[in-house]
C-alpha cells in the first residue's frame, strides 16, 4: 500500500477539503503541495461529491501509482501529478472541526 504523505481535513461544516499536514521529502512535498491547499478534485471528480470513505478510497492505492489533483492556493488553481510512495509513519492528530483521512 502506498501513502501520498499529506493529511487532509474534511471541514464537517463546508465539506472543503485541505491539506492539514505535509511530511519532508513525502510524496505530497515532492508535488508541490503546501498546508492549507484546498485540493479541489481527485482524479477528475469533485471531493464535495464524495463521501469520507469514498476521498479515503481515492487517495489509497499501490506505491507507485499516481492521483490527479486539482488544487486551490490562495487565488491559483493548480494541476498536481502525486505519485503515491510506500507507507510510513502516522501523522499527528487532526483539528477538531475535521475529520482526518490518513496521509
Amino acid at each position: 500500500m502506498g501513502t501520498t504523505g499529506a493529511a487532509i481535513g474534511v471541514d464537517n461544516e463546508t465539506g472543503a477539503v485541505h491539506v492539514r499536514e505535509v511530511r519532508e521529502g513525502a510524496a505530497a512535498d515532492k508535488a508541490g503541495l503546501l498546508v492549507d491547499d484546498e485540493i479541489l478534485m481527485i482524479d477528475g471528480v469533485y471531493v464535495r461529491d464524495l463521501t469520507v470513505p469514498a476521498i479515503k478510497q481515492k487517495l489509497a492505492g499501490d506505491a507507485g501509482t499516481s492521483i490527479d489533483l486539482t488544487v486551490v492556493r490562495g487565488d491559483q488553481v493548480l494541476r498536481v501529478k502525486l505519485v503515491r510512495e510506500p507507507a510510513g509513519a502516522p501523522s499527528s492528530s487532526p483539528p477538531q472541526r475535521e475529520e482526518r483521512i490518513g496521509p
